[in-house]
């Protein structure tokens, strides 16, 4: 079964990836360069390895909005430095309602209950850090780290902790790789955005073998 989903879900991060120039066009007003296989290639893999990460839950709806919209912010902030808040703000709500769908199978208002914690968590965390250094982390980010909060407080706060700090370790790593090869400097503007979901996604897959490896120790 998980394999069929994570084709299901690479299928259709690959849709999405092909239709990601129209998708950011109508829904935004930006335009971003005609780069489909790329688009198609970035947003299958996102969304397969999302797809294998969540398996057959009913969480799987959530997750895969976050991917698909992560993949089409992603490509608008590498482009554009935005994150336009056409596409964030009303990703609340279908995640929201999204949660709702495993909260009312299971029972799980607690979970529901952590998920919005969650997003208030990320949301002050990224809002601290906005107001402590405006010139490196924008309220695009902080909008968007409240979305992410969500899916990641659902399934525990070691997620939301993981995730807060993988984006921040992916960052840095982006960011030395690029000095390195004289591709940006120490002033260069490098969006943060996609970071943020690749820090999403891996405490989705790595989070719980972690706390397993952590309770052996």
């Amino acid at each position: 079964m998980r394999i069929a989903i994570t084709l299901f879900s690479a299928l259709l991060g690959a849709v999405i990836g092909y239709y990601a120039p129209q998708i950011a066009l109508r829904t935004t007003g930006l335009t971003i360069v005609d780069r489909r296989a790329v688009y198609v290639v970035v947003t299958a893999i996102g969304a397969g390895l999302t797809g294998w990460g969540v398996g057959a839950r009913w969480t799987l709806v959530a997750w895969l909005w976050v991917a698909l919209l992560g993949a089409i912010l992603s490509f608008i902030d590498i482009q554009h430095h935005r994150l336009p808040d056409a596409l964030t703000l009303p990703s609340y709500v279908v995640v929201g309602a999204a949660l709702l769908l495993p909260a009312l199978a299971y029972g799980q208002w607690d979970a529901y209950l952590r998920a919005w914690l969650g997003a208030l968590a990320m949301f002050v965390g990224y809002f601290l850090l906005a107001l402590i250094y405006p010139a490196g982390m924008g309220l695009g980010d902080v909008k968007l780290a409240g979305v992410l909060g969500l899916v990641l407080g659902y399934i525990g706060w070691p997620f939301v902790f993981v995730g807060f700090f993988a984006a921040f370790f992916v960052g840095a790593f982006v960011g030395v790789a690029l000095m390195v090869f004289g591709r940006a400097g120490r002033k260069t503007a490098i969006p943060f955005g996609p970071f943020m979901f690749v820090g999403a996604l891996t405490a989705l897959l790595f989070t719980a073998p972690l706390m397993r490896g952590l309770a052996a120790i």
